[in-house]
């Protein structure tokens, strides 16, 4: 049997006192080896073969959205082990610079909620955790 091993990379853009939050299409959740049933991101995806992670955050990020950020700090390193699948994946702060959001294929949706909307919205705790943490990480970062 052959195990497959990748890596990628998500960002947690923030715009103020906003968080871009994807929605994803039907087609990319049933594509999907790793999670059928969340229909929630942020933007990022896999990493090309010889290429860091920051290069490969900011191409996902604009062949996603359309927008330019800049990649601050990693947020969180996690691990998704579904046999025969080992998805590593790298979550960065990101801080939007330009541009209007206009979405791939792989999402149907977006929004830029605010932070005082998070805890009542219908994110899944993880993703609420990982914005929370981003906010902290800016104000920190601003010190």
């Amino acid at each position: 049997m052959q195990h497959h091993f990748s890596v990628a990379v998500k960002a947690v853009v923030l715009r103020g006192n906003c968080v871009l939050v994807l929605r994803r299409s039907q087609q990319e959740m049933q594509g999907s080896y790793i999670n059928k049933h969340q229909k929630w991101d942020f933007p990022g995806g896999g990493l090309h073969f010889f290429e860091h992670t920051k290069e490969g955050l900011l191409r996902e990020i604009y062949e996603e959205t359309g927008i330019r950020v800049q990649i601050g700090m990693p947020l969180s390193v996690y691990d998704v082990i579904r046999h025969p699948v080992h998805l590593c994946i790298v979550t960065y702060l990101a801080e939007w610079r330009e541009g209007k959001v206009c979405l791939s294929k792989e999402h149907d949706g977006f929004y830029w909620l605010h932070r005082e909307e998070i805890p009542k919205s219908t994110l899944p705790q993880w993703m609420k955790r990982m914005i929370e943490k981003a906010f902290v990480q800016r104000e920190y970062n601003k010190t």
